[in-house]
C-alpha cells in the first residue's frame, strides 16, 4: 500500500489536508471518506489498509476546522463565519473531481461517518450522478423537534459569545445525553465503542478528545440536519444509486435511522441495503466486531464493483447510440427497444478498448422508442449504424464483457 498526503486549495483559500492510500494492484474503484465531527481522516488508516488489500484506493480529507486542515487553534471546531456547511460540501465535491482526474473513468464511492454521513446524505442529492455508490455509517434520519430548539439556543449563544466562542451549554445539549444509556460509564466517550482501548486512543488524540466546537459550528450542523430528509431533496437522488447504511443497535446518534430507510423507500430508491449490529455503539469500524463490519462493507462493494462493472445510474458516461431502424430485429415495443439499446451499447464499449482496465459504463435503461427520450437520457442519436463487432459474441441482457475503458464526461468534458 502506498500512503501519501497532499493539500488542495479551495476557492476561498482554505488548504485542505488530504490522505491518499493506493493499492499495489490495479485500482478497481476509489472510496472517498468524509469523517465525523471532532475527529480526523487519519483515523481511517486501518479501514484504508483493508480496502487497499482488496484493490480499492482511498482518499480522505480533513474537514474545515478538523485535523490538519485547521492550521491554528483558532480554526479548530469552526467551518467558516458564513455558510460553513455548504463550503464543506463544496470541499467534498472538489476532492471528488480531483479523484476523477487522477483516476479517470474509475467508479467513486462516497463513505461518510457520523457528521460525514450527513454530508453524504446531502451530497447524493446534489452530485449523486458523480458517484457509483454511497455508504452511511453511524447516521440518522430526521432530527427530533428539539433540534429546532437547539438551533435557536445556538443562535442566542452566538449573540452572547460570538461565532467563534465556545459554549458549555451547547456541548451539553448535543453530546451530554449520548453516554446516558451506558450505566457506570468509564469515560465520557464510552458511547463510541465497547472496545476500551479504542475509546482511550480517541481521548488521547489531541485532534479528537481535546476537540472544542465553536458556536457557529453548532449552528451550521443543526441547520443542515433540519433540511436533509425533505421529500423534495430526496427526489433528486438517482434512484438506482447503491446505498449501504450500517451501524450499531445501541448507537445514540442513530435513534431515528429507520425513518431514513423509510424516507428512501418512499423516494423510490431501488438499491438501499442496511446492516445493524447487535449491541454495537457509534463507531462500528472501531467496535469489538470491526473485522466483521469491514468484511461486510467490502462484500457489499464487491457485489457491484466486481470486475470493474458498476450498476446503471444516470450521468457521467456517454453511452452507445441506438439504431432505431434495427428495433425490428429485436422485437417490437419497450422490451425490443431495450434489447437494441443493450446491443448498441455493447458495440460501442467493445470499440473503445484501450487496455487500461479502468472504468465502467453507467447506463440508464429508462428508454422509450423516441429520439427526444434518447436525448433526455444522454444518448447520442446521430449515429444510427452501431453494430456489434463480428468477432465478439453478443452479450445477453444484463450480462456484460469486462470493460477496459469508456469515454465519459469526466474525460471528454
Amino acid at each position: 500500500m502506498q500512503v501519501t498526503t497532499f493539500r488542495l486549495e479551495t476557492s476561498d483559500k482554505v488548504s485542505l489536508f488530504v490522505y491518499r492510500w493506493l493499492p499495489e494492484t490495479r485500482v478497481k474503484a476509489v472510496i472517498q471518506i468524509a469523517h465525523g465531527w471532532a475527529e480526523h481522516a487519519g483515523r481511517y488508516a486501518r479501514l484504508a489498509d483493508a480496502l487497499c488489500r482488496e484493490g480499492y484506493a482511498v482518499y480522505a480529507n480533513d474537514h474545515r476546522g478538523h485535523g490538519q486542515t485547521a492550521r491554528t487553534p483558532d480554526e479548530v471546531g469552526w467551518f467558516a463565519d458564513h455558510h460553513g456547511w455548504s463550503k464543506c460540501l463544496d470541499d467534498l465535491r472538489q476532492v471528488n473531481r480531483h479523484i476523477a482526474e487522477e483516476h479517470p473513468c474509475t467508479p467513486i464511492v462516497l463513505f461518510g461517518h457520523s457528521m460525514g454521513s450527513f454530508m453524504t446524505q446531502q451530497f447524493i442529492t446534489e452530485h449523486g450522478d458523480s458517484l457509483a455508490g454511497a455508504v452511511l455509517s453511524g447516521s440518522n434520519g430526521a432530527p427530533p423537534q428539539s433540534a429546532r430548539l437547539g438551533l435557536w439556543l445556538a443562535r442566542l449563544e452566538r449573540l452572547r459569545v460570538g461565532p467563534r466562542g465556545k459554549s458549555a451549554l451547547m456541548k451539553s445539549l448535543v453530546f451530554g445525553a449520548f453516554n446516558n444509556p451506558f450505566e457506570r460509564a468509564r469515560t465520557p466517550f464510552d458511547w463510541l465503542s465497547r472496545d476500551s482501548a479504542e475509546v482511550d486512543r480517541y481521548i488521547a488524540d489531541p485532534l479528537c478528545g481535546g476537540f472544542e466546537s465553536k458556536v457557529q459550528l453548532y449552528i451550521d450542523i443543526l441547520g443542515a440536519l433540519l433540511d436533509l430528509t425533505r421529500p423534495a431533496r430526496l427526489a433528486r437522488i438517482p434512484q438506482k444509486l447503491p446505498i449501504y447504511i450500517f451501524g450499531g443497535t445501541r448507537d445514540p446518534v442513530g435513534r431515528n435511522i429507520h425513518q431514513l430507510l423509510e424516507a428512501y423507500r418512499t423516494a423510490g430508491l431501488e438499491n438501499v441495503r442496511h446492516e445493524f449490529y447487535p449491541l454495537g455503539r457509534h463507531e462500528s469500524l472501531n467496535e469489538i466486531n470491526r473485522d466483521e463490519v469491514t468484511r461486510d462493507l467490502i462484500r457489499w462493494l464487491d457485489s457491484f464493483i466486481a470486475h470493474g462493472v458498476t450498476p446503471p445510474y444516470r450521468g457521467q458516461t456517454r453511452i452507445a447510440s441506438v439504431p432505431l431502424f434495427r428495433q425490428r430485429q429485436h422485437g417490437r415495443g419497450r422490451q425490443g427497444f431495450r434489447r437494441a439499446a443493450e446491443r448498441a451499447a455493447a458495440a460501442q464499449r467493445l470499440s473503445r478498448l484501450d487496455g487500461m482496465g479502468r472504468g465502467a459504463p453507467r447506463v440508464s435503461w429508462q428508454l422509450q422508442p423516441s429520439r427526444q427520450r434518447l436525448r433526455s437520457v444522454g444518448l447520442d442519436v446521430s449515429d444510427r449504424t452501431a453494430r456489434l463487432s463480428p468477432d465478439r459474441e453478443s452479450p445477453r441482457p444484463g450480462e456484460w464483457p469486462r470493460p477496459r475503458s469508456l469515454a465519459c464526461r469526466t474525460c471528454t468534458g
